[in-house]
């Protein structure tokens, strides 16, 4: 009997909707895509110096 509790307890817990995103999670996204749009924009700019 605990085993059919402790799955339904599993099934539960996995269709629980996700928890929100820390504060934490959402300002290092924002730090790799700050660090990302850096790169890619330097390097259009090179591309773009270069060709001229």
């Amino acid at each position: 009997m605990r085993e059919i509790a402790n799955e339904a307890q599993l099934d539960s817990d996995l269709s629980a909707v996700p928890p929100r995103f820390s504060n934490a999670t959402i300002i290092a996204l924002l730090l790799v895509l700050a660090a990302l749009g850096v790169m890619i924009g330097s390097t259009l700019i090179n591309w773009y110096l270069a060709i001229r």
